[in-house]
């Protein structure tokens, strides 16, 4: 999975960039608003799961997002579902690929006699942004666990984003 981040951070560097200035914030300006769509697959005690969702977020001032991301995790037994507030920055006037850094908290909502998990996290990555407004991204996230977890419940994971602005 590693070297699919790096094949695709280095196949976005060769893109071609629309013209805005450097000091354009485009879809990271004060007042934008954020959606993202979630998919991926995880597996759990060897079953395989499709996890969904979708995250919101708003531009607070040119780079600073507030948001959060709710997830359901399909077919799972106990049930999973996340949700997640977060903040992000993003740098914007750095020219191509723009580089970004955030924290969250997360609570996971584990159905039957399961215990809910709480944890804290932060993420690191980059931002291509297309000519239409919306934008793409690769990076890192790391977890803990807080409350919860009986066991070592940290975990270092890749992220994609693919989000639209408006």
């Amino acid at each position: 999975m590693n070297s699919l981040i790096q094949a695709l951070l280095v196949a976005l560097l060769l893109l071609p960039v629309g013209a805005a200035a450097q000091d354009d914030a485009g879809p990271f300006a004060q007042g934008s608003v954020r959606l993202s769509l979630i998919a991926g697959f995880a597996e759990v005690n060897g079953e395989s799961l499709f996890i969904g969702g979708a995250g919101l977020g708003y531009y607070l001032i040119d780079g600073l997002e507030v948001g959060a991301e709710g997830e359901y995790w399909f077919a799972s037994d106990p049930s999973i579902s996340k949700f997640s507030p977060n903040v992000r920055y993003v740098l914007y006037f750095v020219p191509v690929l723009k580089p970004y850094v955030g924290a969250l908290y997360r609570h996971t909502f584990v159905g039957g006699s399961h215990d809910d998990l709480d944890s804290l996290g932060g993420r690191a990555g980059a931002f291509w942004v297309s000519e239409g407004g919306s934008f793409f991204g690769g990076g890192v996230l790391y977890e803990t666990a807080v409350r919860g977890c009986k066991r070592d419940c940290t975990q270092v994971l890749p992220e994609l984003i693919l989000s639209f602005s408006f």
